[in-house]
C-alpha cells in the first residue's frame, strides 16, 4: 500500500464517465489521504483542471462532451497544466498508439487493480516534482 505521508494533500482530478469507478476510486484515494475531485466528462474536467490545478490527472479514454483525446490536446495546449501528469484509463484497444500518438506516460488498462493505481500514481506524481 501506497505511503500516505506521500498523498496528504495532493490533488487528484478523477474524470470518468461511470459513476461506479468514479467512486471506487474516490474511496480508494481518499482512504489514502488525497484531495479528490470528480469530473463525469471530459469536459467538466478540463474546467475543474483548469479551476483547481491537480497534481494528477485519472483521465478515462471514452467520455462524453470531451472524449480523452480532446481533454489531453486541451491540456498540453494550456501552459499552466501542460506539465500535469496524466494517466490514462481505457479499457479501449490501441493503448501503444494512443500512448505514443499522444506522448501519455502512465496507462491503466481497465480493469485494474488497486495496487496498479497506487503504483502509477505514485511514479506520475514523483515524475512531476522538482528535480
Amino acid at each position: 500500500m501506497p505511503s500516505e505521508r506521500k498523498s496528504v494533500g495532493r490533488r487528484v482530478l478523477v474524470a470518468d464517465d461511470v459513476a461506479a469507478v468514479r467512486a471506487f476510486l474516490q474511496l480508494a484515494l481518499t482512504e489514502q489521504g488525497y484531495e479528490v475531485v470528480l469530473a463525469a466528462d471530459g469536459g467538466t474536467a478540463l474546467q475543474l483542471a483548469r479551476e483547481m490545478r491537480p497534481d494528477v490527472i485519472l483521465l478515462d479514454w471514452v467520455m462524453p462532451r470531451m472524449n480523452g483525446a480532446q481533454v489531453l490536446r486541451a491540456l498540453r495546449r494550456d501552459p499552466q497544466l501542460r506539465q500535469v501528469p496524466v494517466i490514462l484509463m481505457t479499457g479501449s484497444v490501441g493503448v501503444d498508439e494512443i500512448t505514443s500518438e499522444f506522448g501519455v506516460r502512465w496507462v491503466l488498462e481497465k480493469p485494474f487493480g488497486i495496487d496498479d493505481l497506487f503504483v502509477t500514481l505514485e511514479d506520475a506524481l514523483a515524475a512531476a516534482e522538482p528535480a
